[in-house]
């Protein structure tokens, strides 16, 4: 079956999480073994309006994705260089790589009998779908699907985040500006107070989101952990209270981590959790592997950029998937040998443009292990960047230095703007070690 292209589709998996713009079935595809999923309906991005670039929309999206990303290294950096820290880690990822890789060494054999065996049971189990969610002032900025809390269920819009490693809520003393769901212990008769620190925060430049460990029942698409920890904000700030979301969940790897708690993945690998028999990922064609190269992001290495079927030198770098990001961002000596083929001019908010009808221009690629990905050019022309000036359009790959690795080098986010292009799956054990498969949709893959 064909998925409209305004509709892409995610799976979650015990072993693995995927996201895909198009989803089609083959009988001979191989099963993921011991595989569990659910599906995420979710549509496209715009920071487009009228041909015009929105680039009040950038600078909010600017703000939220350099405080995401400087958490996300400030935690990295104290998890695993204070000892106390990094052996809680690094004990947290060798329980959840064992248990996906037992997953994965399930048989064949038994994962298709289980598959037959339950084919036509629970049909609607495992589908969340995705809604985009907006600024206060309308502008799309990321996509949320139901989490249910508690008993009886809560349910909030929640943002699945690769780019995170917690989850949090908005609790129901938070005073915010803008309407939210929030979750209300006192209305769950299977919330307990969780054991432990009970406080956590994290900063974010501008100030800190604020609240409590709490712990109760969490349901994603029939898969449930009857006793999930997760932070209830008593504080949030405006870049997040004006994002209409109502939390998040971290898929990202523990390190990553500024709660140091077991994530809803991290305890469904395990076996902590209730959830529907295995169904088999059916997908028409192969997938390509990258492995993992360093586990606190989803990220790998990236052989370069093409342009008209041409790798640019010096744009070797390494890249994190990232399903909270809506853009693609690379380092500016990445950027700079891009521009310098498409005659582009550098912007003061990190925006390049380039001539609107830019004959220079055929196909842009992204070459991730061995194989190039492509994306439409439709998708790549932002709109016109200044009406003072309207032959000249942003181009859809920022600039940011400011993304860093473990080794202190900028690195590159693909955000949805790739990510809707190809069949991503996020896996936990692919040949005893975490992966990401690519796969182009249909319609890009020429």
């Amino acid at each position: 079956m064909l998925v409209s292209n305004s509709v892409a589709t995610a799976i979650l998996l015990v072993t693995s999480f995927s996201l895909v713009s198009a989803l089609h079935h083959d009988d001979t595809s191989h099963p993921s073994h011991g595989a569990y999923k659910f599906r995420l309906a979710r549509r496209t991005q715009s920071f487009t309006e009228d041909g015009m670039f929105n680039k009040e929309a950038l600078v909010r999206e600017n703000i939220r994705i350099s405080h995401k990303y400087a958490k996300a290294a400030k935690n990295s950096l104290i998890n695993l260089s204070v000892k106390s820290k990094a052996a809680e880690v690094r004990h947290r990822e060798k329980v959840m790589f064992e248990a996906a890789q037992a997953i994965e060494r399930q048989s064949l054999d038994e994962a298709k009998h289980l598959a037959r065996r339950h084919k036509h049971s629970e049909p609607s189990r495992g589908h969340v779908p995705l809604t985009d969610v907006d600024f206060s002032d309308g502008y799309d900025a990321a996509y949320a699907g139901s989490v249910s809390f508690g008993t009886p269920f809560q349910q909030l819009a929640i943002d699945f985040d690769t780019g995170s490693g917690d989850t949090w809520v908005l609790g129901s003393h938070t005073l915010t500006k803008y309407p939210h769901t929030k979750y209300n212990p006192q209305l769950s008769s299977t919330f307990i107070e969780s054991a432990g620190p009970t406080k956590w925060d994290e900063e974010y430049g501008s100030g800190s989101l604020e609240g409590l460990y709490m712990q109760d029942r969490v349901s994603v698409g029939g898969y449930e952990i009857p006793e999930q920890r997760f932070g209830v904000a008593t504080k949030t700030l405006p870049i997040l209270d004006g994002l209409k979301i109502d939390g998040v969940m971290g898929l990202a790897f523990p390190a990553c981590s500024t709660m140091h708690v077991p994530s809803f993945m991290e305890n469904l690998l395990r076996g902590k959790g209730n959830h529907p028999l295995p169904i088999p990922v059916l997908f028409n064609g192969s997938l390509n592997y990258l492995p993992v190269t360093e586990k606190a992001l989803w990220q790998v290495a990236c052989e370069g950029v093409v342009v008209d079927d041409k790798l640019l030198e010096g744009t070797k770098m390494v890249v994190a998937l990232d399903t909270g990001s809506a853009m693609i961002r690379v380092p500016s000596s990445v950027a700079n040998k891009i521009f310098k083929n498409l005659h582009g001019k550098l912007q003061k908010d990190g925006s390049f443009t380039i001539p609107c009808k830019s004959p220079c221009l055929k196909s842009f690629r992204f070459a991730l292990g061995g194989q190039t990905y492509k994306i439409p050019l439709s998708d790549l022309n932002m709109g016109v960047y200044d009406k003072s000036d309207p032959s000249q359009c942003t181009f859809g790959i920022f600039v940011d230095d400011g993304i860093l690795g473990s080794d202190g080098k900028p690195m590159a986010i693909l955000g949805d703007t790739f990510l809707k292009t190809v069949y991503a799956v996020f896996h936990y054990s692919k040949n005893n070690r975490a992966a990401i498969g690519l796969a182009p949709v249909v319609e890009h893959a020429k």
